[in-house]
């Protein structure tokens, strides 16, 4: 992925998320795939999180965390983030199957903090 600050690998469920630390750099990739960009522009938003459908059944995940997000900020699109990766993996999660969830929570919010 082009403008991308940095990617968190998780190899387990074969996933890629590219995140961006300029908002700019997220919507410049979003234009240049011909995607939608109403929900990285929405009003008052200080981070995003997506679950995007490339080519050839690709899925991608991205975010935009810019530099210094306060930890509730990250923990808050981890928790996307985590959420996407188990839907594209079809790993299920609900009140009684959340470990998996929780682990992975964990996993993407510490290495978004490495990076801040």
């Amino acid at each position: 992925m082009n403008q991308v600050s940095y990617a968190i690998d998780i190899d387990v469920y074969g996933v890629q998320i590219g995140v961006f630390e300029d908002q700019a750099d997220l919507l410049t990739w979003y234009h240049e795939r011909g995607l939608d960009t109403a929900a990285v522009t929405q009003a008052g938003s200080t981070a995003y999180s997506g679950f995007v459908d490339g080519p050839d059944n690709t899925t991608w995940l991205v975010a935009w965390i810019p530099r210094g997000a306060s930890p509730t900020t990250i923990a808050h699109e981890a928790v996307h983030l985590a959420a996407f990766t188990l839907e594209s993996a079809s790993v299920p999660f609900d009140s009684d199957h959340h470990e998996a969830l929780a682990y992975l929570v964990g996993f993407i919010a510490g290495k978004i903090t490495e990076e801040q």
